[in-house]
């Protein structure tokens, strides 16, 4: 929800709780200038560790197209180009958030089919 959304003036929000760090879900924290953000501990530990990554759809990726909600589109590009030279090829680049991602990639197993793909196998053809 965007603060124009609602009937609140966005300085009326005193308090912001964030489920979790993907920029699709605190992408508009600035919205909110007197608030204060609730995050829990593990939650800031890993948004600020080395696991954590923006998800990106494979079409913005391939294409060098960024999302509405980035901040700092140069380092986003670095992002890609990075991501693209460390990678042994363009299939071992793997956007998240991305539902193509699941018709990229097989199933564990028959009963695991729309739910979870392995990812240490190659993509399918």
């Amino acid at each position: 929800m965007h603060a124009k959304d609602i009937t609140l003036s966005e300085y009326e929000v005193t308090d912001v709780i964030l489920t979790h760090q993907h920029c699709d879900h605190v992408g508009t924290f600035d919205d909110f200038p007197k608030a204060r953000f609730h995050l829990q501990d593990v939650e800031m530990s890993f948004a600020t560790g080395r696991h954590m990554c923006n998800g990106h759809y494979d079409e913005h990726m391939r294409s060098n197209r960024f999302f509405t909600l980035v901040f700092k589109l140069g380092d986003m590009l670095n992002g890609y180009r990075n991501l693209h030279e460390l990678a042994a090829s363009p299939v071992h680049v793997v956007p998240g958030h991305d539902p193509l991602v699941m018709q990229y990639y097989p199933a564990p197993s028959p009963e695991l089919e729309g739910i979870v793909v392995r990812l240490d196998v190659a993509p399918k053809t």
